[in-house]
């Protein structure tokens, strides 16, 4: 009867992993630490699934989702106090939506903007960074890959501290193009300048 049962659990247990198209690797350091553990799809040997990777100590570090090979939905990566550093969002494989980063006390430090043209990522949008008091820092504008529009930064108090635009250089870094107006702590204009990629001078009014 015994022989019976157990021969029954074997069958029955067989039959479950059959039934599972995934299976679960787990990784470990050569302290036997845990460092990765993910699932991967039998059929063909793509992650699929949950996907995990911690540091020396056991911690985790990064946490995300597979989908036949490629990353799809939230990314996190994290500090050494397992708090989030960065949030991740994507689309078969592709960044998608804004990159989030965090202080480690957990407050915002930026908003990073991307879409899906093609068969790329790129940046577009509004970028956003703030001070470690929460407070919004600076606004710019992100075409194809890169700071190109109008932006404003703001002082800790939160006063606007400069407006102006940017505009790519043959490197492709931002450099200020037209009008830019500085503000004093106050959110009072101090004075107004023309610049030309890069090279500005004060408007004597």
């Amino acid at each position: 009867m015994k022989s019976y049962q157990i021969l029954l659990l074997i069958v029955t247990l067989a039959v479950i992993s059959c039934q599972n198209p995934t299976e679960t690797v787990e990784i470990l350091n050569d302290a036997g630490k845990l460092v990765e553990k993910f699932e991967l799809r039998k059929s063909d040997g793509l992650k699929d699934g949950t996907y995990e990777k911690y540091d020396e100590l056991g911690k985790i570090i990064e946490k995300a989702t597979y989908k036949a090979g490629n990353l799809e939905g939230k990314r996190t990566i994290f500090y050494e106090n397992e708090a989030p550093a960065e949030e991740e969002f994507y689309e078969k494989g592709l960044l998608k939506g804004n990159v989030i980063s965090y202080y480690s006390d957990g407050t915002k430090k930026a908003i990073t903007p991307f879409i899906i043209k093609g068969d790329r990522s790129v940046l577009q949008g509004t970028l956003q960074t703030f001070y470690e008091n929460g407070q919004l820092k600076s606004e710019d504008t992100a075409k194809n890959n890169g700071v190109d529009g109008p932006f404003v930064e703001y002082h800790p108090n939160g006063k606007i501290k400069a407006k102006g635009t940017f505009k790519p250089d043959a490197d492709g870094e931002p450099r200020e193009d037209g009008l830019l107006e500085v503000y004093d702590e106050t959110g009072t204009l101090d004075r107004k300048m023309n610049c030309v990629m890069g090279r500005c001078t004060t408007i004597e009014e």
